[in-house]
């Protein structure tokens, strides 16, 4: 079988040292398309192996002024497994944080909204943070089949952390989030646990790069 369409563009091999220099070379092209050939950001589109690898692109892009729309399974940052591991981190760092509280202690297993709700009423009435909230209805009102899942939430904010990463490893750690999903042998299941690794990265890249004076709150407020 022979094609007779006409000769177009030779493909361009171009061998980055490292995933951030190939997500700029990729934006590079693109801006020169555009700016100099005079081509529509329409008139170009990205296909790449795994959904975890859009989130160099869109930052990237998004560094460039360059307007975009993600395909399939929707933007790196509108993912649950990005939205619930920056609630982890949000409500270490801000002790008060109800949204985050209320995200992350939703992702485990068995604890429904009316434990949440109370925990959280708990905290408002007694003008406690949620963690001490926590630890008081693990210890006086909990039915024993939310002790392990309240007491793992518990593990995860009682500890001290200098870097944001050290959270979401502890996270990791002291949780099923992770775990549960890695023994599932399914493309859904493994495309999350990659997000999740994906997401430990982006973290670990920000501190590596930031300033010494930047607060952990600053650093997720850049990231989310």
């Amino acid at each position: 079988m022979l094609c007779d369409n006409e000769d177009g563009d030779r493909i361009q091999l171009y061998n980055a040292n490292n995933n951030f220099a190939e997500a700029d070379w990729v934006v590079a092209e693109i801006m020169t398309g555009h700016n100099y050939l005079h081509k529509d950001f329409s008139k170009f589109a990205l296909i790449y192996r795994a959904n975890f690898q859009s989130r160099l692109f869109e930052e990237a892009l998004t560094k460039c002024g360059i307007p975009y729309v993600v395909f399939g399974s929707g933007s790196f940052y509108s993912r649950k497994e990005v939205k619930d591991l920056l609630a982890f981190c949000k409500i270490v760092v801000n002790p008060f944080d109800v949204v985050s509280f209320r995200r992350a202690l939703g992702t485990f297993k068995g604890v429904g909204s009316k434990t949440v709700d109370t925990i959280v009423d708990y905290a408002l009435q007694n003008k406690i943070t949620y963690k001490m909230a926590l630890e008081y209805y693990l210890n006086n009102m909990a039915s024993p089949t939310v002790q392990q899942p309240l007491s793992q939430m518990l593990k995860v904010l009682i500890k001290g952390y200098s870097k944001c990463v050290d959270i979401v490893d502890n996270v990791f750690l002291e949780t099923k989030y992770r775990a549960s999903l890695a023994v599932i042998n399914t493309d859904e299941a493994q495309d999350a646990v990659q997000i999740m690794d994906e997401f430990r990265e982006m973290v670990q890249s920000y501190e590596n790069r930031k300033s010494e004076d930047t607060t952990l709150m600053e650093m997720l407020d850049e990231i989310s």
